[in-house]
């Protein structure tokens, strides 16, 4: 009984710790499906650094990109924190929409040693007792890296004082201008030095309401028009415009291609406000036509040339697209060849233009020919154990142009290839033959010795001491030779 109860709770304890260990590795683990990106924040491994003094927990939520998920910040005790600064040491927690952790982070303001969400004197003085007793945790050794080159030393005790009261130098934007569409938004992303130490968020106003900016920089298009964007830093010192156009013309993600006559369809990303209303029309459909997919534009190629393709919105105008179809051709000489069964072969000459690359699309029995290939130096083919006609089709990539090569195995062979015979003896000599057609014969010189074939047997007869070459073809495909020498002085060999 003891031995059960100590096996029972050996079993307990053993799948307690493997639940416990699942539970971790899920809650630790970003699912394939989840995305978390920031334009502004670096998510890194267990970390997410550079995070601006005085950022309130509302802006820094605002900052994200997620998809299928949804974040916390919390305090040490897990506990969500709605209110206040985000600050070193604090939390942010990744819930999927099952409300299930799947990514927990350590949140680091740098120079943010007191844990409070600014940067003050009271981290300068946490600072320089770190210095002598070396009893941070890793994440605020990380917060106190203020050159960030992983190591603590003086210099970063320095740079931290150099910069508590320092103020604002430059404030750059990464665009000056932007066009959007109605709905459509855009982040602005500032660049303000020095880069420590002061509330890196700024101040945005708008002029008008064609277009509109929220706290942490995210443009949102209204209506067509334009706008003037301000950031300025908190201190009011350094201030930056962008101008902003509103615009719901349709946009193509080109205005001009090239394709091939006969080659796949071209599909052409859209960007427009009302899909459902657009319409497209070529000037030209000899040349090529087009549809609509949903936000793509699609062009068939018809004969070479060049045409212009129109898609127009009833409301806003219109975009062109200029279209060149490519001629394209290619042939391969000869067009039908022979190979004896089990036979590899290679030859075949291309010419054309504007050809792609080449593939073997079709082998009507590949019991026929087991392998083919194509190049541009000729064709390689591989006969297999079964005679007869195969059609190889082979097709080139830009004008997706075919060519039809017949292959024709055959098997044409003599029960022998050579021998000696007097003037008074024919030889007969069995011809094994499939796929050849009618068989006939002929004679290098009908002076020394003549031939015919009955039922396929070879039939050779002696006329003169001498040398010939019988040779046997299918009036299909194929050839055999037979050497013949011609002895009076010897009998039939």
């Amino acid at each position: 009984m003891k031995k059960n109860t100590k096996f029972l709770i050996s079993l307990v304890f053993i799948l307690t710790f493997s639940i416990v260990l699942i539970s971790t590795i899920r809650k630790f683990t970003l699912a394939a499906d989840i995305n978390i990106a920031s334009e502004v924040y670096n998510i890194e491994n267990e970390y997410i650094t550079n995070i601006s003094p005085q950022t309130s927990i509302s802006l820094y939520k605002k900052y994200f990109d997620l998809e299928n998920c949804y974040l916390k910040v919390t305090d040490d005790n897990n506990e969500e924190i709605t209110s206040g600064y985000v600050y070193t040491g604090s939390n942010t927690v990744v819930y999927n929409n099952n409300h299930t952790i799947i990514k927990t982070y350590k949140n680091i303001i740098t120079g943010d040693i007191n844990k409070d969400g600014e940067v003050d004197n009271k981290d300068l003085n946490i600072a320089a007792k770190y210095l002598v007793n070396n009893s941070f945790t890793n994440y605020l050794i990380k917060a106190m890296d203020i050159n960030k080159d992983n190591q603590i030393k003086i210099n970063d005790l320095t740079l931290l004082e150099k910069n508590l009261n320092s103020s604002y130098e430059s404030l750059t934007l990464n665009t000056d201008n932007i066009t959007l569409m109605s709905g459509e938004k855009k982040r602005i992303i500032p660049t303000i030095k020095p880069s420590i130490i002061l509330n890196q968020n700024l101040n945005w106003q708008t002029n008008n309401n064609s277009a509109t900016v929220d706290e942490s920089g995210l443009i949102t298009a209204n209506t067509e028009g334009e706008t003037i964007i301000t950031a300025s830093t908190k201190d009011g010192t350094k201030t930056k415009t962008i101008h902003v156009t509103v615009d719901n013309t349709p946009l193509l993600v080109t205005n001009n291609i090239s394709i091939y006559r006969g080659g796949n369809p071209s599909r052409i990303d859209i960007k427009a406000i009302d899909y459902d209303e657009l319409t497209c029309s070529s000037a030209n459909e000899n040349i090529a036509t087009c549809e609509l997919d949903n936000k793509d534009l699609i062009v068939k190629s018809v004969s070479d040339g060049n045409t212009k393709i129109t898609v127009t919105s009833p409301n806003y105008g219109s975009v062109e697209l200029n279209v060149e179809v490519i001629f394209t051709y290619f042939s391969l000489f000869p067009k039908a060849d022979c190979l004896r069964y089990r036979e590899s072969k290679a030859g075949g000459t291309i010419t054309g233009y504007n050809f792609g690359e080449f593939s073997v699309k079709n082998i009507s029995d590949r019991d026929i020919i087991t392998y083919a290939s194509i190049n541009r130096y000729g064709i390689s083919l591989t006969a297999g154990d079964k005679t007869g006609d195969a059609i190889v089709t082979f097709t080139e990539s830009n004008g997706n142009n075919e060519v039809n090569f017949t292959a024709k195995v055959y098997k044409l062979e003599l029960a022998s290839k050579s021998g000696t015979t007097n003037l008074a003896t024919p030889i007969n000599i069995e011809i094994t033959n499939e796929n050849t057609g009618n068989l006939a014969c002929t004679s290098s010189n009908n002076d020394i010795a003549t031939c015919n074939i009955n039922n396929n047997i070879l039939t050779i007869t002696p006329v003169a001491v001498g040398q010939a070459t019988i040779t046997v073809t299918g009036d299909k495909c194929g050839t055999a030779t037979y050497n013949l020498n011609i002895d009076n002085s010897m009998e039939v060999g």
